[in-house]
């Protein structure tokens, strides 16, 4: 169902992009379809990597593009483990430019309230956290382990700032404990790389543990890169694959089968509308009448 919808995604943007060649957001769900494809070839990805950039180069004002257009290639990239030196270069400049964004906006704007602060706060240190995770990630497959370290406790810090924001609010805590497991996931490679062992069994074992305590399920088919990871050094430590499937296993496969959507009756009409696609056609709300019909709900903020 994933794969059908991205195939259909990238054949889509592939139309409105002949249409709309400089919209960055186009590009941007274009490489974000891509990546979800198997068969897609890295030449491909990274040449919708520096499109995207071209295009939110073109369109940005002196302070060149958003912050979010440099970690969106750095996600791509990063995510098929593609041209690390390009993930660097992208990454601290998102971060950069994170900076500056901040500072203009606390210095600019009111928020009606403190809540309203804090929010954007928490959003702004999870996307600083993610430039800084592909930076440090980048650097572990560069085999440049002293930067990385570095890297990671710029990462610690940060976490111990968005530990204050979470607070008590559980709406926030999933969120700072993923960036948690991102956090220890990277802290077990580097200590791979370092051939400490058993100082990456262990913080392969807090990743995973911050991941099951945060419920977050893997998109279904996708590879599950941390749990191969610590199985494989598990085994070679001496593990066995009944061990394994006692102390994880048995726990991922309880959270994978356990329902989180619920689904209910919505006995009310829905509201008249007319809206125009792409292609210039008339949507009403006849239109998709007696058709199964996806909505697909967004914001841009």
């Amino acid at each position: 169902m994933r794969r059908a919808y991205n195939k259909e995604l990238l054949a889509q943007t592939n139309k409105w992009i002949k249409e709309r060649p400089n919209s960055a957001y186009l590009w941007e769900i274009r490489l974000d379809a891509l990546t979800q494809l198997k068969e897609v070839s890295a030449e491909e990805i990274e040449a919708a990597a520096d499109q995207l950039i071209q295009v939110a180069q073109k369109n940005a004002g002196p302070g060149g593009p958003d912050s979010g257009d440099y970690f969106n290639v750095a996600r791509a990239l990063s995510k098929r483990h593609l041209q690390p030196v390009r993930v660097l270069e992208m990454a601290t400049k998102g971060l950069e430019a994170s900076e500056i964004e901040d500072e203009y906006v606390f210095h600019n704007y009111d928020f009606i309230d403190k809540d309203g602060a804090a929010e954007f706060r928490l959003y702004r240190a999870h996307e600083n956290l993610d430039g800084l995770a592909y930076l440090a990630s980048a650097y572990i497959e560069l085999k440049e382990a002293d930067k990385a370290q570095v890297t990671l406790l710029r990462m610690d810090e940060q976490l111990q700032d968005m530990k204050s924001l979470v607070g008590d609010k559980n709406s926030y805590k999933d969120s700072y404990l993923e960036q948690m497991s991102t956090y220890w996931s990277l802290m077990g490679r580097l200590a791979e790389l370092q051939q400490r062992k058993l100082d990456a069994m262990g913080f392969y074992e807090n990743a995973l543990l911050e991941r099951l305590d945060a419920r977050q399920k893997l998109v279904p088919g996708e590879k599950d890169e941390l749990a191969e990871d610590a199985r494989k050094l598990w085994l070679s430590l001496g593990g066995t694959c009944q061990g394994w499937t006692i102390w994880y296993g048995r726990r991922a496969n309880e959270l994978a089968r356990s329902v989180t959507l619920r689904w209910d009756d919505a006995n009310e009409p829905l509201a008249s509308f007319q809206l125009a696609d792409l292609n210039g056609k008339t949507w009403s709300v006849e239109s998709p009448k007696g058709k199964v019909t996806f909505l697909n709900f967004w914001a841009s903020w």
